[in-house]
């Protein structure tokens, strides 16, 4: 596609001066109206106001104010999984959370006269946002239901991160915006670690599920990469410190789907790491050793002690996992995989002949397994075809060969460091999701989108310093 740029003009400063003001007196009203049922502690209160002044105007501290929330606070669904933990994510807080971030990122540029310089991944993120629309038109028409109608709309409204991190200040740091990440990823593993320390951990009780530790698909490269390309010694020694703790955290998910990404990513990266940096193992193969074994001294620790609590059925646990996930053949008999592909060929009845464009957003199924209304099947791809049609899922095929195109791009051709290490960590963490894709909606409704979005808004910003 030709590039196409749009420079936008400047706004009065008494008019935009105006807006933020009103803004900021509307924000106080947020807070108000959107806190919970009944008083809050009134600290808590002075803890909201502080954080929206402090973001106050600024697209970057907002927008990484509303990651945080979304990396963290896991679905309501699964809060009973996390003893003691008493977030959960709400739409209530995320949309205005959300609509701050688009109203100060309208503002910066229109105050700062932001060139929008329109290439091809851009234009194949934006064609993808028209379908996405025209889905939720034919939906509105259908007259569904109107909470899974808004659900579906809503998770779609997170690929404007992609816009969003691409025309603000924003892109001027990626590494920083990476290294926030990062540290989403560790809290959101301490609270995988926690919470499954609380449990029985015996898989037909309890065990931690949450859509947040998809996080790791991106945290494991991010630190493999920096510990291969890296020149920064403090930095590569903490960054090995808490790969055992998110590895950890990706063990008791029990996600047999992510384990197969993260297995597969580490592989990966293994070849990499023996392939660039073969002159070093052979000459510190001690050192090579020794942190090897530390690694998994630390995993065997953490492991044995939270074994103890759960009074031996952590092991077991895993092995009843593990005993499908190394071999396929069980999945004829395996109860969760039957009701996946049940559910799968229920929505696909329901699609019938509205396979070009859908059958809209909202549209939903009684799952006969479950018990319960279903608005996505645990594949992301089935997903986009029932909801958006062949034109849906081509447009998003689109995007990922785009995004991992420039990925490769990057990698081919930059000498900088910090660039391989983006570039492979969005290449791989991208693999990963696409894999984990086959058995959930992770990557076409989860929150996750607010940070993959900008992941892929990230390389191409840096892709373009390359053609």
């Amino acid at each position: 596609m030709n590039d196409y740029q749009v420079k936008l003009r400047k706004i009065p400063k008494w008019f935009s001066s105006s807006l933020l003001l009103f803004f900021f007196f509307a924000q106080i009203v947020l807070i108000l109206i959107f806190i919970n049922n009944g008083l809050i502690p009134i600290i808590i209160l002075f803890l909201i106001f502080f954080l929206f002044v402090y973001t106050a105007f600024s697209v970057e501290r907002m927008y990484y104010l509303f990651t945080f929330y979304v990396a963290i606070a896991p679905a309501s669904l699964y809060i009973s999984y996390f003893p003691g933990f008493p977030i959960s994510f709400s739409g209530k807080i995320a949309i205005p959370l959300f609509a701050l971030v688009l109203f100060y990122w309208l503002i910066y540029l229109l105050r700062n006269s932001e060139v929008l310089d329109f290439k091809s991944l851009d234009w194949a993120v934006l064609i993808y946002f028209i379908f996405v629309i025209l889905s939720a038109v034919r939906g509105f028409l259908y007259g569904f239901k109107l909470s899974y109608f808004m659900w579906d709309l809503i998770t779609h409204m997170w690929y404007l991160c992609y816009f969003i991190f691409h025309y603000s200040p924003l892109r001027l740091d990626i590494k920083k915006f990476f290294d926030m990440i990062l540290f989403f990823t560790i809290i959101v593993s301490l609270e995988f670690i926690y919470g499954f320390s609380q449990t029985s951990g015996f898989i037909f009780l309890k065990r931690i599920v949450a859509r947040n530790i998809h996080l790791a698909l991106f945290a494991i490269p991010y630190i493999s990469a920096t510990l291969i390309y890296g020149a920064n010694r403090s930095r590569k020694v903490f960054f090995a410190s808490i790969l055992p703790i998110i590895l950890l955290a990706v063990l008791f998910s029990q996600q047999r789907s992510l384990w197969l990404s993260v297995i597969l990513t580490i592989l990966i990266l293994s070849i990499i790491f023996i392939y660039s940096r073969r002159n070093w193992i052979r000459n510190h193969l001690k050192t090579f050793f020794k942190f090897f074994i530390i690694g998994v001294l630390v995993i065997f620790i953490i492991f044995f002690i939270i074994q103890t609590q759960t009074k031996n059925k952590l092991l077991l646990t895993i092995i009843i996992r593990l005993f499908v996930f190394l071999n396929p053949s069980l999945l004829k008999i395996d109860i969760s995989w039957l009701v996946r592909e049940h559910e799968i060929a229920m929505a696909l009845k329901d699609l019938g002949n509205q396979f070009l464009f859908g059958s809209g957003f909202g549209a939903s199924i009684v799952s006969a397994d479950r018990h319960f209304v279903l608005t996505a099947p645990d594949n992301a791809y089935i997903y986009l075809l029932w909801k958006m049609g062949i034109v849906g899922l081509l447009s998003f095929i689109v995007i990922q060969f785009l995004f991992i195109k420039r990925c490769f791009l990057i990698l081919r051709k930059t000498l900088n460091p910090d660039e391989k290490i983006f570039a492979l960590t969005g290449l791989l963490n991208t693999f990963g999701l696409i894999i984990v894709g086959f058995a959930n909606s992770c990557i076409t409704q989860y929150e996750y989108l607010v940070i993959w979005m900008a992941i892929i808004a990230a390389i191409e910003v840096v892709s373009r310093q390359y053609g």
